[in-house]
This record gives structure tokens, sequence and C-alpha cells, in this order.
């Protein structure tokens, strides 16, 4: 599963993309994108501790499960999202981010191969 690799291609420059302003619509996405940072941040550090990438995701099928769900739920609770690919957003506290929603949905429907 190449999910390190669909983190970092779903930031998009800051020059991209469709600014979501409503607050639920943001709500969602900044819970998609701690959700991703959560796993990226498991699968590295199980990384650096010697373990191959597999290894990692199965390790944290919890965390990827609820990325998934996450995506899921936003997607569901805002079906208007799904036209838009490149979207910018500000958190509460005030980090600004672009994330590629085609990305993060492709990535969120990617089944796990762990034994």
């Amino acid at each position: 599963m190449a999910l390190l690799l669909a983190s970092m291609a779903a930031f998009a420059r800051a020059d991209e993309g469709v600014d979501i302003l409503n607050p639920a619509r943001v709500s969602g996405l900044v819970t998609i994108q701690n959700n991703l940072d959560a796993v990226a941040a498991a699968i590295m550090k199980c990384m650096e501790g010697g373990r191959e990438h597999n290894v990692c995701v199965c390790e944290h099928r919890e965390l990827i499960s609820r990325f998934n769900a996450s995506v899921r739920d936003v997607f569901s609770d805002h079906p208007g999202l799904g036209e838009y690919d490149l979207v910018r957003f500000e958190s509460p506290d005030g980090i600004r981010t672009s994330q590629s929603l085609k990305s993060l949905r492709k990535q969120a429907s990617t089944p796990l191969s762990c034994n």
C-alpha cells in the first residue's frame, strides 16, 4: 500500500484548487487530515524501527480504518465535495492545507493486503 506516497500526493500547490469555507466541510476535512497525519507518523516510526512498509501498514490497520472511515463519512455527509479535486481550507487553529480529494478517496478505497 502506497499510503505514504498518497499522503505526499494529497498536498497541492497553494495557488491551485477551490477554497472550502463552510465550517462543517472544513471540520470534516480537518478530521481526514488529522487521521492521515496519524497514519503517516505511525508508519514512518515503525519503518524507522527497521520494519518493512507492508508490515507497518498491517500493524496500524486500526488507524488506516479510521482514516478510511473519515473519508467515507465526509463524502457521505457532504456529497458536493465530490465535484472537486484540489481543495484548500484553513483549520480552526490557522493551519492552511491543500488536499487532493480524488487521491484521498482512491487511497481510502484501496484494500489492505494483510494476512
